[in-house]
């Protein structure tokens, strides 16, 4: 069984950010803590220690359904209009040729990201400076054209001289102005769930084929999953070429599709980091803690990594037992051994021998009014004269353990 949760993390210092992160549980074959009770013990140290709970993976789902996308892939903004300020300054400068071929530079970053809120008036921008600079070397009909296209893409952009020269303005309106003759075009999409828009517009799932007039056309792609694409069509009498669209797959935004079995037991190392870092990126999480209920040497314990940073890098699986009825101190335990355990290793708790070849639940539930001789926790960091002997236990009413020992703490399993 296998359940996330995730949790704000950083109230408590009084900073202005609260530091994100999540949990991921896992349970381990008759696990002595079912997802439930572990949850609510997590919760309670959290909210203790002045931080929220919420889920992680429903907000990275969230966010790429949301079309949401990573900041890297929005520095083609910034390269477009530094390429569209360059080449319009060369065209005031007298010097189309150098701005022509500036502004379609600055054409070709902006189609890279004309799917996103922002990206369609960009290019529209760009495409009107770049029609008014290819009127100056006698590149009318693709001036027009481009003329068209900023008119589709932006109908509410004025074009007067009080920006431009008069002859760019006489030839703009001429362009949206003329008669232009339809095409028909068949629709190729891939996947076939692809959203498409042309000029702006939806077009509907199920159409096979489109009707556009003569000239260049933008058509943009979305689909959850895959990496947003745009790009112009040039649409002309006698040419039957398809509009086909191929979307390359989105590996980051498809692990996090995947849910929580990106993460479940049994997954391989690489794939869980691949996995960790999309959840990371999307979420917008600082940390994320690994933890499985598992039995060992016949006891309940915790196994746990605490894995922070961007790529997420995780400390050593730490393991944490206690006697059955101790979680939420063994919960305060583990919290503190992560905290101090460092981080440099991958996420490797998921593939953890412990978790999926755990012991099972003792015979009779590991209960009893002796059931603490077997307790090997309770010998951990022992230090006693190393003196041939045995252990005698005194026990009061409530089952509280009072040692009074004599021997060797490795007879008993404690080192």
């Amino acid at each position: 069984m296998l359940v996330a949760l995730a949790a704000c993390l950083g109230a408590a210092n009084g900073s202005a950010r609260a530091d994100r992160a999540s949990v991921q549980l896992y349970a381990g074959l008759e696990a002595p803590e079912g997802p439930e009770r572990l949850s609510e013990a997590l919760s309670e140290l959290l909210r203790t220690e002045g931080f929220e709970l919420v889920d992680m993976f429903e907000e990275a789902r969230a966010a790429v359904e949301g079309g949401a996308v990573l900041e890297d892939q929005l520095v083609a903004f910034s390269r477009a209009n530094e390429l569209l300020e360059e080449g319009w300054r060369s065209y005031l400068e007298v010097r189309p040729s150098f701005a022509a071929a500036r502004l379609a530079q600055a054409r070709t970053e902006a189609l890279a990201v004309a799917h996103l809120q922002g990206g369609r008036e960009l290019l529209a921008e760009i495409s009107l400076r770049l029609g008014a600079t290819k009127l100056d070397i006698e590149r009318q009909a693709e001036a027009a054209d481009d003329f068209r296209l900023v008119h589709m893409l932006a109908p509410e952009r004025r074009v007067s001289d009080s920006e431009f020269k008069p002859e760019v303005v006489v030839a703009f309106d001429a362009a949206i102005a003329q008669e232009r003759s339809w095409q028909a075009r068949p629709v190729e999409r891939e996947p076939a769930s692809a959203k498409l828009w042309i000029d702006g517009e939806p077009l509907a799932a199920n159409l096979a084929e489109v009707s556009l007039q003569d000239g260049l056309h933008l058509v943009s792609a979305q689909e959850p999953g895959y990496q947003g694409s745009s790009q112009l069509v040039s649409v002309s009498a006698g040419v039957v070429a398809p509009v086909r669209v191929r979307m390359d797959v989105d590996p980051l935004a498809q692990r996090v599709l995947g849910g929580a079995a990106t993460l479940a037991g049994g997954v391989a190392e690489d794939e869980a980091t691949q996995a960790l870092g999309a959840l990371v990126l999307y979420a917008q999480v600082d940390s994320v803690l690994l933890v499985a209920s598992v039995w060992r040497r016949e006891q309940p314990a915790l196994l746990a990594q605490l894995c922070t940073g961007q790529p997420a890098r995780c400390s050593r699986v730490v393991e944490v037992g206690y006697p059955e009825g101790g979680l939420l101190v063994a919960v305060s335990e583990l919290w503190r051994n992560l905290r101090r355990a460092g981080g440099r290793f991958p996420p490797t708790l998921q593939n953890d021998e412990r978790l999926l070849v755990s012991e099972k639940r003792p015979i009779g539930g590991g209960g009893g009014s002796r059931s603490w001789l077997s307790n090997r926790w309770l010998w951990v960091g022992v230090a006693a004269a190393s003196i041939a002997g045995s252990a005698i236990y005194l026990l009061s009413g409530d089952q509280e353990i009072r040692p009074v020992f004599v021997g060797e703490p490795c007879s008993f399993g404690g080192c």
